[in-house]
């Protein structure tokens, strides 16, 4: 066997066990992205029951359909658990729904404590420790919020499915912005820095389809 057959051989044996590790290296990455992808998408799939079953319940819920209309200086007040004072007219039938829609939704915030809001003519005001409970129980929903956001910003879920399942609690074009009034004044970005990222990311992609839809 000549030198060079020699070489060649063991050439063609080193390209053999490189292709051969390049291969097995190919199958290991795949492998673990594939069970990566599993545990992202199981790990969504917790987190989504755990928001329906427990995080997002009734009282919560209807705590932040009441805050997001509030106005900067309501959300200050009921930051501060100070007496929040609304105006709520009912001129119009559209402004008598409206108001008999948040007065309900506030009764459901209020009647673990037993409370009601003291009404006279179109001036509603929520008490001091009445808005205390309220503040409270936005804060426990955006403490939640927050978790889910988390997860999404750390890659430890699948995030367009969380996108999906989360975005209907923003809806750009009219405002909702997973109460950003009250976020700003509990401490603008730093409150809850995972919900501004998220909201940042998906915003741009929800204004789009509203517009789509509306136009």
């Amino acid at each position: 066997m000549t030198p060079d057959l020699v070489s060649a051989i063991a050439a063609s044996v080193s390209a053999a066990v490189g292709i051969v590790l390049c291969l097995q290296l190919f199958l290991i990455k795949s492998h673990f992205n594939k069970e990566h992808q599993y545990k992202r998408n199981l790990h969504s799939n917790e987190i989504i029951r755990w928001w329906v079953e427990t995080a997002n319940n009734r009282v919560t819920g209807a705590a932040r359909q009441v805050v997001e209309c509030f106005s900067p200086a309501q959300c200050r007040s009921l930051v501060n658990n100070e007496a929040v004072h609304l105006i709520l007219p009912e001129d119009n039938e559209e402004q008598r729904r409206e108001r008999e829609y948040l007065l309900e939704k506030i009764k459901v915030c209020l009647e673990e404590n037993h409370a009601q809001v003291e009404i006279q003519g179109s001036s509603v005001t929520i008490n001091a420790s009445e808005s205390s409970l309220l503040r409270s129980l936005t804060t426990r929903y955006l403490n939640s919020m927050e978790t889910v956001c988390s997860a999404w910003r750390h890659h430890l879920v699948n995030r367009a499915l969380i996108e999906e399942e989360f975005t209907y609690i923003v809806h750009v074009n009219r405002g909702y912005r997973m109460l950003q009034t009250f976020r700003e004044q509990s401490g603008g970005t730093e409150a809850f820095p995972a919900i501004y990222e998220f909201i940042v990311a998906v915003g741009p992609k929800l204004k789009k389809g509203e517009e789509a839809i509306s136009g």
